[in-house]
């Protein structure tokens, strides 16, 4: 099944959940990982900057389904957990995707846990795989298996991403979990849908008139990322 285009509509209706009527954008995504295929309309444009490393929107995809054919290989079920805990990044950006694009549900991980808070997060959510960069990976306790944080994005192949096994359309599932930040108390893991997700994104793009349809094409915005990725603001900022 391929991540085919991607409706983004301005009409809202009536729609019943579980008996409870919502107002709903009618033309939407269903899934989160499905807006990847709006990269292609980039091309050669940069995506991400660190330092002195650049990628590029034309190799975002063909990296991302790399990688997610790795995770599958390693095992990474539909559905499965997998922790993302690793400092701001190219590698960040493509394993979250990789994740998704696997059927997988990231697991964003705060990178300043404590070793006892993040002994805590993998008891409390069992992750199936854990991707840590090095920092991150010399503070796993045992027994919990780690796989590559390291991404390639040079000579990967080009063309459409299919992916890496059939994926469930329910708005529903689960899309990312995140963790609140424990100030508190134990940081408590928080549950996002697909729906939910992609119903803050829409409303923010209709908003400040950014659906796909709207956007210039000749604009070259620029979004500085100062915060981690693993908060949910800079998440959205990511999507967007």
């Amino acid at each position: 099944m391929a991540l085919g285009a991607t409706g983004w509509g301005d009409q809202i209706a009536i729609e019943v959940v579980n008996g409870i009527p919502y107002r709903m954008y009618t033309e939407r995504p269903r899934r989160v990982e499905s807006i990847l295929t709006l990269a292609n309309r980039w091309g050669t444009r940069a995506h991400l900057v660190q330092d002195d490393r650049t990628v590029r929107f034309q190799d975002l995809q063909p990296s991302v389904a790399n990688k997610a054919a790795q995770l599958t290989q390693l095992g990474v079920k539909p559905g499965d957990r997998v922790f993302v805990l690793g400092w701001n990044g190219p590698e960040w950006v493509v394993n979250f995707w990789a994740c998704l694009h696997a059927g997988a549900v990231p697991v964003l991980a705060n990178t300043w846990w404590s070793a006892v808070e993040l002994a805590n997060g993998l008891d409390l959510l069992k992750p199936a795989l854990t991707l840590a960069d090095a920092h991150a990976a010399a503070r796993m306790p045992s027994g919990w298996r780690c796989g590559p944080w390291a991404i390639d994005t040079t000579n990967q192949p080009k063309g459409g991403v299919e992916p890496a096994q059939p994926m469930s359309q329910d708005e529903e599932d689960t899309a990312v979990i995140i963790f609140t930040s424990g100030t508190s108390g134990q940081p408590k893991a928080v549950v996002l849908s697909h729906r939910a997700v992609l119903a803050r994104l829409h409303m923010t793009l209709q908003v400040t008139r950014k659906l796909p349809h709207q956007v210039d094409m000749s604009a070259h915005d620029v979004a500085l990322i100062t915060g981690p990725l693993f908060h949910v603001g800079q998440m959205q900022t990511l999507l967007r």
